[in-house]
C-alpha cells in the first residue's frame, strides 16, 4: 500500500500515545526501502523479516517501545498481501520459500478502498469511544487530534 495508508495503520492503532512514532516506523520499511534508489539499501532488505529483527533491537538499544518495532512489521505483513512480490521480500534472500503471490494493490483499486475504509472505521470507532481524550491539548470539544 501506499505511504498514507501505512502512516494512518500506526496512527489508527496507536493514537493515545506516540502516535507519531507510530506512524513513523510504519512508513519506515517504504523510507529506508528508498535507499534502492541510491543504491544503498534495496526494497528487498527493508522488506523483510530481518530487517524488522534488526529494527527491534535498534528499538531496544534506543530506549523506545518495542511495540513501536511491531508497526515496522505490520507494514511488512501488509505488503505480503498487496505486493506481487509477496513472500519473495519477507524472506529475502531465501525467495520464494512458501511460493506465494500476492495481489499489486493498485492494479486491483478494491483493495486500497476496502484498506481506507477499514482505517477510517478504525479510527472513526476509537474517536467516538474517546480514546485519545484526557491526553494534554485538546480543541473547544475537549477532543484531542493525532494526539498533540
Amino acid at each position: 500500500m501506499d505511504l498514507i495508508f501505512h502512516a494512518l495503520t500506526g496512527f489508527a492503532l496507536k493514537w493515545k500515545s506516540r502516535p507519531w512514532q507510530a506512524m513513523l516506523f510504519s512508513i519506515l520499511p517504504d523510507i529506508l526501502g528508498l535507499g534502492g534508489l541510491f543504491n544503498w539499501l534495496p526494497y528487498h532488505y527493508s522488506h523483510n523479516i530481518f530487517a524488522a529483527v534488526l529494527i527491534a533491537i535498534i528499538t531496544l538499544i534506543l530506549h523506545l517501545p518495542l511495540e513501536l518495532s511491531g508497526f515496522y512489521l505490520l507494514h511488512i505483513i501488509i505488503d505480503i498481501f498487496v505486493h506481487n512480490t509477496g513472500t519473495g521480500t519477507l524472506f529475502f534472500p531465501f525467495k520464494d520459500i512458501l511460493n506465494y503471490t500476492g495481489t499489486n494493490w493498485w492494479q486491483t483499486p478494491w483493495i486500497e478502498i476496502t484498506g481506507y475504509a477499514i482505517l477510517l472505521v478504525i479510527i472513526f470507532i476509537r474517536y467516538k469511544k474517546g480514546e485519545y481524550q484526557n491526553n494534554g491539548n485538546s480543541n473547544s470539544n475537549g477532543h484531542k487530534f493525532f494526539g498533540i
